[in-house]
């Protein structure tokens, strides 16, 4: 009897869900007819649309009001594609061949601010008679001169408009919830990126709130790899091209193709997570419009206008990197540590300049590395090498919250280091009146005021050692910690 309840609640439940994704708005030729009967109320997002931006339209249009409509100007990623294959018709979209301009109301814009990026859409703009922006895109700058700009700098654009429909007091149905934390997902990392604020976090509890489906989310935020991407992700990683740059390890990996390939950003992303680099710059250039490789010499090919996709990605903890001003100038854009641009050359030979001067300037555009001088700390404990370990255990009880000290010999040189958790498992031992030098680690172990900070971080890990001494003229000057690397990072 319990076992038919559940089944019959279940039945329920999924017909109540099926009911309210298909009250969100009418499909096929009679919306069509709809949209063109009268003035239009459009939200559009930007080419290659993502979650973040059709989420954020679809929000948006839900706040404007009935008979608002969605549009993708050119297109849409791989993974929004896939959810779209089942849920298309749970949303208003109207398609842009349908859209009458002279009818253009009002314009909504979300997850971008230039005209470059809204295709067909572009044109709209001089058209409406009110234009909104919304963005997240903090670094960027509108060229729509009579729009009302509202950018904030939250982890994904769809926050912005959940937190206006949740104190609008408007109920979402379970399908558009959980396309807003699909959306919040994807631009935070699943709430990993530093980019995350809280608000993305409290967003995402609301929306779970409104019927959001985890098991949808957990569907759909996997994107799979289409064979072409495991092709080009292990022959990137094969053709890989490393460099150390002022402390940072820098990945270069270009592909020539033949035609435009979708979701190469997912392939990006990929290498920089497999390859261990710090940076990574993929590019991909292809002949511009379709060919068929038989017809064509590859002298006549190459002389051929091509198009360069460029597709930047790095590690958190790269400081001062700033991809969206990199690529700014080349009609590109996006966040300081992902970003990409889609540039338009007349022949082939015109491509590599144009990596050339991106190579210096990403160079000129990389910090000075830290080094020990930059971050140790200057008030060093001293222990002898002949003292007991209980005169090492005294030292620490009468100095709360030290981890370690550094040991030197009868001339007042350093020989090596001792931690708190040495002198633990002396005395569980019942050994404390051994000396220091007999549990001491890092024998000989220094480093130099002018040591780059990543060689000091390679040391620590390597030799297992919480302090390095810091030595400059056969004297200790400071230490570098552990907790003094996590500072530097940004980590703690």
């Amino acid at each position: 009897e319990g076992d038919g309840e559940d089944v019959e609640g279940g039945e329920s439940e999924r017909k109540r869900r099926a009911d309210a994704a298909l009250a969100v708005g009418p499909t096929g030729k009679a919306r069509d007819l709809m949209a063109a009967s009268k003035d239009l109320d459009l939200v559009v997002c930007h080419k290659t649309a993502d979650f973040d931006s059709f989420a954020a339209a679809v929000g948006l249009a839900k706040l404007r009001g009935p008979g608002t409509w969605v549009v993708i100007p050119a297109g849409e990623a791989p993974q929004l594609n896939a959810f779209l294959g089942l849920h298309l018709q749970m949303f208003p979209i109207l398609p842009a061949k349908a859209v009458n301009p002279d009818r253009l109301r009002w314009l909504g814009i979300v997850d971008c601010q230039r005209r470059n990026r809204l295709g067909i859409a572009a044109d709209w703009v001089d058209c409406a008679s009110e234009v909104v922006i919304y963005d997240h895109h903090v670094d960027s700058e509108s060229d729509i001169a009579h729009a009302t700009c509202f950018v904030e700098e939250v982890g994904a654009v769809t926050t912005i408009i959940a937190e206006k429909i949740k104190d609008a007091g408007i109920t979402l149905a379970p399908a558009e919830a959980t396309l807003l934390c699909l959306a919040i997902h994807a631009d935070t990392g699943s709430l990993t990126f530093e980019n995350t604020t809280a608000r993305d976090v409290q967003m995402l509890a609301w929306l779970l709130s409104q019927g959001a489906s985890q098991r949808s989310i957990a569907q759909f935020s996997q994107q799979t790899r289409t064979l072409e991407q495991q092709n080009l992700l292990s022959h990137g990683l094969r053709s890989i091209r490393k460099n150390v740059i002022k402390g940072f390890e820098v990945a270069m990996v270009s592909f020539d193709l033949d035609d435009f390939v979708k979701g190469m950003a997912v392939v990006a992303q990929d290498t920089l997570e497999l390859c261990g680099s710090d940076i990574l710059v993929l590019t991909v250039s292809n002949p511009a419009g379709r060919r068929k490789k038989s017809k064509t010499k590859e002298e006549d090919i190459r002389n051929q206008p091509h198009q360069l996709s460029i597709i930047c990605r790095a590690r958190p903890l790269v400081e001062g990197i700033n991809f969206h001003r990199l690529l700014r100038p080349l009609g590109g854009g996006g966040h300081a540590k992902a970003a990409a641009a889609l540039i338009k050359v007349d022949t082939f030979a015109d491509i590599a300049p144009i990596l050339n001067r991106l190579e210096d300037d990403l160079l000129d555009q990389l910090p000075e590395p830290q080094c020990a001088r930059d971050v140790m700390t200057t008030s060093v404990s001293f222990l002898h090498q002949d003292d007991s370990m209980a005169v090492a255990k005294k030292m620490f009880e009468d100095n709360e919250g030290w981890s370690g000290a550094v040991v030197l010999d009868g001339e007042q040189i350093h020989v090596g280091v001792l931690a708190v958790d040495d002198v633990v498992k002396c005395e569980a031992g019942g050994k404390l009146q051994t000396p220091i030098k007999a549990w001491m680690r890092g024998r000989g172990l220094r480093i130099s005021p002018d040591a780059p900070l990543f060689e000091v971080e390679r040391l620590l890990l390597m030799h297992d050692v919480g302090h390095l001494p810091v030595v400059e003229n056969d004297f200790v000057i400071g230490a570098v910690t552990r907790s003094d690397i996590l500072i530097s990072r940004s980590l703690l």
